[in-house]
């Protein structure tokens, strides 16, 4: 309710300013922003704004000293791991194999064994090292990566906006919901442990969203912004999409539910118009995949072997080690998943809330993804 409070201000705030320079200097009538392009604005500034409330040794930059300052942001943020020191390996050997213009973004001759092809082990999760090479071009090391952890909060807020904005049907509450999905206590523990894999979310929203369009309406839009955003998902984190699909069969009746499906024999005649969009945005993620799908098993392609994993599958535990325990202690990375105060939104969302029953159902479904096994 505070941040929704906060958005309706700043957005007051801009229409008042923007009504006010009409009136001073009519010229700037042919200035006017887009409604959207001004949300997406304010998500920003709320999103940069709900970074720097996170990202120092106390909330705000305007408390810190000046020793702290230059800590912050010239350490990269979390605590040292395993997972954090390959990362910032991974990036770095894959800003240089762009440089190098090596078409495979990775160097062989750094895995054991000498010649492994990453890809084929990670399934190519590159869209968290674009950010990457944008923050080198632009800040030495190590703020290069201090930034590409940071940046994920306002990105993500941004994504969020679509979903956002279809589920409530107003800026506020969109923009909101987006700072609490960039600032989750779980996605901070990620960001902490150095995992930016697991943080990078943009397609998730971006994929409900078009996939809650799909069902409920249709529209050419919906498909498209579907079919992108599970080929983003993918790009980041193969593991995201492959949830996002599991998800799809309580979309689609929910779409069913929407459509006034009342008897299984109005099923048929109500299912295939959403089968067949559904179907328009699988070919979209297809054509987009495609390329990396084809680099990642060319070896298979081609008569080769695909390389084995690096961990031995006959010994690897039936649960991840990260796996969600709904009793006892919980591993660092999984901490503070469901944090109190989101408790009293989700009871008033089963009461007041739109579309509850499919949240309901996809809240139930991810804690038992979270739950393993593996």
């Amino acid at each position: 309710p505070l941040m929704e409070q906060l958005t309706s201000r700043l957005l007051e705030a801009l229409r008042q300013t923007q009504t006010m320079l009409k009136q001073l200097w009519p010229g700037t009538r042919r200035l006017a922003l887009h409604p959207h392009i001004r949300t997406a604005l304010l998500a920003l500034m709320m999103g940069t704004l709900a970074m720097t409330m996170v990202m120092g040794p106390r909330a705000g930059p305007w408390n810190w000293t000046a020793e702290e300052q230059e800590q912050t942001l010239e350490r990269i943020p979390g605590y040292f791991n395993d997972d954090g020191a390959q990362g910032v390996y991974l990036h770095w050997q894959f800003h240089q194999a762009l440089q190098e213009g090596n078409i495979t973004l990775r160097d062989t001759n750094q895995l054991h064994p000498i010649g492994t092809p990453r890809p084929q082990l990670d399934g190519g999760n590159r869209l968290e090292m674009l950010l990457s090479s944008m923050m080198r071009l632009f800040f030495e090391w190590p703020s290069w990566m201090t930034w590409t952890v940071l940046l994920r909060i306002p990105i993500n807020t941004l994504a969020f906006l679509p979903l956002g904005l279809r589920i409530w049907e107003r800026r506020s509450p969109a923009i909101a919901a987006g700072i609490t999905w960039a600032i989750m206590p779980a996605v901070i523990e990620q960001m902490a442990a150095g995992r930016l894999t697991q943080v990078c979310m943009v397609g998730i929203p971006l994929a409900l969203a078009g996939i809650l369009g799909v069902v409920e309406e249709g529209r050419k839009r919906d498909i498209w912004m579907a079919g992108l955003g599970m080929a983003l998902t993918a790009f980041g984190y193969w593991f995201y999409a492959l949830f996002v699909l599991a998800l799809c069969p309580l979309f689609i009746l929910h779409g069913l539910h929407r459509r006034g499906v009342s008897s299984f024999r109005q099923v048929p005649d109500q299912l295939t118009p959403i089968f067949l969009t559904l179907v328009k945005a699988a070919g979209i993620t297809f054509a987009a995949v495609l390329p990396l799908a084809i680099h990642v098993f060319w070896p298979k392609l081609t008569g080769g072997k695909m390389p084995l994993p690096q961990m031995d599958v006959a010994h690897m535990p039936m649960q991840f080690a990260d796996a969600l325990q709904l009793q006892g202690e919980q591993t660092r990375g999984t901490q503070h998943w469901l944090p109190w105060i989101i408790i009293p939104g989700m009871v008033f969302s089963l009461w007041k809330g739109k579309r509850r029953l499919l949240w309901l159902g996809c809240a139930l479904a991810c804690v038992a993804f979270a739950l393993g096994p593996a």
